[in-house]
């Protein structure tokens, strides 16, 4: 059992590009729709529906991961917050055995970090979120510039599809609302799976995977506007002829271009979200913190 169970924690961490995110508030005043993302942004705007617990089924180890990950990702544990085995044990109703093994593995991939006494939520800093932009350029970079080369007919057939649903869903958010950014992030990262898939390098997904967390948590999409989104479909499309055409170096920079750009509008709210995280807008959070010992 614990054999699968830890086939399943290898499989989950390599393919988690999309979570579920909660519910988007919109504020039409300005022309610009954000999330308030757990909490509160600025008065005008609602707090989004708050992190839902369900109880983990089947494999206790898998479990455990997989809630506990979400819950950083989504904001409900958020940076420097202390976790302890009792008390995520006691939370989710399962034995410490599965906690245990749930924080060792988030804390190779860099989510927490070792106390003397359970573990840290890491707070990422404006430098490390520098970094780790960099290092998913370089890797995404190459990824699309190796899909120039190894690309299938099918591997450009699933590019182009994914761009056509991103497209209609970009065009759905700012004319009808009828989707969420949730929506457009998904086929975001469909468009991205497929170029990675594409270059026919078993091994980019994986490490990609382990530099994906921080957009993650500070999703750049939040931020856009109605022509930051549409230039980031401009930008989707000349990757994909690029990739079409055999053109290593195009894809290569426009793949650059694409990822800088969130990075950027993440870099531009620094300060605005590490107050979120760091307790200024307490009133606003949706977590309960653990009573301290």
């Amino acid at each position: 059992m614990y054999f699968q169970c830890f086939l399943n924690l290898v499989i989950y961490s390599i393919n988690l590009y999309t979570i579920k995110q909660p519910t988007l508030s919109k504020n039409y005043g300005s022309g610009v729709k954000k999330a308030s993302y757990q909490f509160k942004v600025v008065s005008n705007i609602e707090s989004l529906t708050p992190f839902v617990y369900n109880k983990p089924k089947g494999c206790p180890i898998m479990s455990a991961y997989e809630y506990i990950k979400k819950a950083i990702l989504h904001g409900e544990f958020p940076p420097k917050m202390r976790l302890t085995e009792e008390f995520l044990a006691k939370k989710l109703q399962i034995s410490r055995t599965p906690i245990r093994e749930a924080l060792k593995q988030l804390e190779t991939e860099g989510l927490t970090v070792s106390m003397k006494r359970g573990v840290r939520v890491r707070h990422f800093t404006e430098l490390d979120i520098k970094q780790i932009y960099d290092l998913r350029t370089l890797l995404e970079g190459y990824a699309a510039a190796q899909a120039a080369i190894h690309r299938t007919d099918s591997d450009l057939q699933e590019m182009a599809t994914a761009n056509e649903m991103y497209e209609k869903a970009i065009d759905r958010y700012l004319e009808t609302g009828e989707t969420t950014i949730e929506d457009i992030l998904n086929i975001n990262h469909r468009f991205h799976d497929s170029v990675i898939k594409a270059s026919k390098n078993q091994h980019i997904h994986s490490h990609i995977s382990k530099v994906i967390v921080v957009p993650l948590i500070f999703r750049s999409f939040y931020w856009f506007n109605a022509d930051q989104l549409r230039h980031s479909l401009e930008v989707h499309k000349t990757i994909l002829k690029a990739i079409e055409e055999q053109d290593t170096e195009r894809a290569r920079v426009a793949m650059h271009e694409h990822i800088y750009h969130g990075r950027d509008q993440v870099m531009k709210h620094i300060e605005t979200i590490d107050k979120q995280y760091t307790g200024n807008n307490e009133k606003s959070l949706s977590f309960q913190t653990e009573p301290s010992s």
